[in-house]
């Protein structure tokens, strides 16, 4: 049976750190943790997502499996020559991030594959978005 852990967070918190900090400490250790994100409001009261820009949370939010999200943080691609390298600057982190990107560009990334791909393409139609270029059928 799963276990329910609430954390609770003032806003004055910055989510970049938290997130490196749950990263390392938390889902480093165990990488088929999966876990999901809500907003809540000052007075405590929680706000539905749609309410919410979602683009600019974290790709923690999406309903993504660990690997997945383990792939796209860590961003690692082949450098030409057969070996892989980490590009943090291709890293991504933000679900905005991720709308910005294709699937070309995304089954360039190390470890990604159809399977990844299927799962941010469900991930995203949940929330009526869609990778660049993609016309999401849950918005026709």
């Amino acid at each position: 049976m799963p276990t329910k852990v609430e954390i609770i967070f003032e806003h004055e918190i910055d989510p970049n750190r938290l997130e490196r900090l749950l990263r390392k400490r938390i889902i480093g250790s165990k990488p088929t943790l999966d876990f999901s994100v809500s907003v809540i409001d000052d007075s405590g009261e929680s706000l539905p997502l749609e309410n919410t820009d979602i683009t600019q949370l974290s790709i923690y939010a999406l309903p993504l499996k660990s690997r997945t999200i383990r792939v796209l943080t860590d961003a690692a691609m082949d450098d030409g020559h057969g070996r892989v390298v980490p590009r943090p600057d291709k890293s991504i982190h933000t679900i905005a991030e991720l709308t910005h990107k294709n699937a070309r560009e995304l089954m360039k990334y190390f470890d990604f594959g159809k399977v990844a791909l299927k799962d941010v393409r469900a991930a995203l139609a949940k929330f009526g978005l869609s990778l660049e270029g993609e016309q999401n059928s849950f918005l026709m």
